[in-house]
């Protein structure tokens, strides 16, 4: 009998079930990161839109315009909603930190308004600085263009 064959059978055994359970490891702990991380950017995206919010009211109490700057989670989208989307406004219109420009769903924060605002096109969050301002009716949101 050859055991040097049979020893090598089963050291290369062993390195196949390390090198198995090793992957098992990395996309276990890569979900577990995935996981977290999605919870944390809609935590700051729930934190800057309670901000932007309170500078909403700000400007509608006293009238004044305002600046603000966005700042996380960067790669998401600042929109508004008037009364068409999302579930979550309950046909109110409401204003949004999503991750896609379009639907906000699954992925994305809101807050109900109850004055209208202007918003013509969703603002990317890269840092971002907003102007807020009272036309009346209603409060326009611009993003401030650097010069």
């Amino acid at each position: 009998m050859n055991r040097e064959g049979f020893f090598l059978g089963e050291t290369t055994l062993k390195i196949v079930v390390a090198i198995i359970s090793i992957l098992i490891l990395v996309v276990l702990l890569a979900g577990l990161y995935n996981t977290f991380s999605s919870k944390n950017s809609l935590e700051k995206a729930q934190a800057s839109l309670n901000r932007l919010s309170d500078s909403i009211v700000s400007v509608s109490r006293f009238g004044e315009s305002q600046s603000y700057v966005l700042t996380e989670p960067q790669g998401w989208f600042l929109t508004y909603f008037n009364a068409n989307q999302p579930v979550s406004c309950e046909q109110d219109s409401c204003i949004c930190i999503c991750k896609s420009q379009d639907k906000c769903d699954s992925v994305g924060v809101c807050n109900k308004v109850s004055r209208a605002l202007v918003l013509e096109n969703p603002i990317a969050i890269n840092p971002t600085e907003i102007n807020f301002e009272d036309d009346g009716d209603s409060i326009k949101i611009t993003e401030k263009k650097n010069e």
